[in-house]
């Protein structure tokens, strides 16, 4: 698997992870019955960890991009015949 594979399932997991934290927060609403404050809680704590994970999926994300400029000493060819950077392994 290449880095840019990677990164595309990463950003693919942060906004389906951002996509359901939205539904669940509107949730809360449609479900503020009788012991709507013991479902807020709920939903408020479940949003939180919704949330610790999207910012660990970004900072995962964020030390595999990199600042490489691809200079043309670090580009080369794999076997599929597909360039890539030998610097930081992204394709070209």
């Amino acid at each position: 698997m290449t880095i840019q594979k990677t990164i595309n399932i990463l950003d693919y997991l942060i906004t389906n992870r951002i996509e359901r934290k939205t539904d669940f927060l509107d949730a809360k609403h449609s479900w503020n019955q009788k012991d709507g404050q013991i479902l807020k809680d709920i939903i408020l704590m479940i949003s939180g960890c919704m949330q610790d994970e999207i910012n660990s999926l970004q900072v995962v994300r964020k030390q595999l991009v990199s600042d490489c400029k691809h200079p043309k000493k670090f580009r080369d060819i794999d076997p599929d015949g597909k360039p890539y950077c030998v610097g930081c392994n992204l394709d070209l």
